[in-house]
């Protein structure tokens, strides 16, 4: 697989992940606030996969808030309550 592909495929044909979602919050964390940009160069995949991903994060409430600025998504690590 090269460079910006997220997934391939297992023996069984199902998709599997090259990048964790933990591995795409640490990105977060570490660049927060942080451009969609920012973390898909530091987890080596393709800005549109990276959005997705980090979109289904915050949507299922998983330690991730996305929110818009300008034209940007912008991601910040969700504290703990």
């Amino acid at each position: 697989m090269g460079r910006g592909e997220i997934e391939d495929r297992d023996e069984q044909g199902k998709i599997k992940q090259k990048v964790s979602d933990d591995e795409l919050r640490d990105a977060v964390e570490k660049h927060q606030p942080a451009s969609t940009k920012a973390i898909a160069e530091e987890v080596g995949i393709h800005s549109n996969p990276t959005r997705q991903r980090l979109k289904r994060i915050d949507e299922n409430d998983e330690g991730v808030i996305g929110d818009v600025v300008g034209n940007s998504f912008v991601w910040m690590r969700k504290e703990d309550s």
